[in-house]
């Protein structure tokens, strides 16, 4: 279970082990979206920055891509891994290559 903080952290959970582990930090900002990836142990995160950013959930490296500077409401994974959606509060959804990040 990932999940976001008033921190500005983004925690993952291991639920039958009852213990978290902080993955990464956006202080003083806003994380607003998160969405695992479907194979990999990745987190995709949006939020007031206008920055996608992929997180490794084992070594805590990210990767960050400037999508828009906008407000990212929601972020996605296309089904197939090779892109991700990212949707802004103004209703502007972005498409972008996860290879480029």
């Amino acid at each position: 279970v990932a999940g976001t903080c008033l921190d500005s952290s983004i925690r993952v959970w291991n639920v039958q082990e009852k213990s978290s582990l902080k993955v990464g930090e956006f202080a003083p900002l806003e994380v607003w979206s998160l969405d695992w990836h479907p194979t990999e142990p990745l987190l995709l995160s949006g939020g007031n920055t206008g920055n996608a950013i992929l997180w490794n959930v084992e070594t805590g490296q990210r990767d960050a891509a400037s999508v828009c500077q906008k407000f990212i409401l929601c972020s996605k994974f296309h089904p197939d891994c090779s892109s991700f959606v990212v949707a802004t509060m103004e209703g502007t959804i972005y498409f972008v290559d996860a290879a480029t990040l």
